[in-house]
């Protein structure tokens, strides 16, 4: 499914990132995605320990 930028503001901070990491902006993307993704998982079992 395509994911279309419409902010410009954002396709900014893609092309920074993808400049920084020598990447494509695709995986500039993909990346900052599965980063945030990985913290909410982290964040959600170290929250659900602390209950048990």
């Amino acid at each position: 499914m395509p994911l279309y930028v419409k902010d410009p503001e954002v396709g900014r901070m893609a092309e920074r990132l993808s400049t920084l990491r020598k990447v494509s902006k695709t995986e500039a993307v993909r990346q900052a995605l599965m980063h945030e993704l990985e913290k909410k998982r982290v964040n959600r079992h170290l929250s659900q320990r602390r209950w048990q």
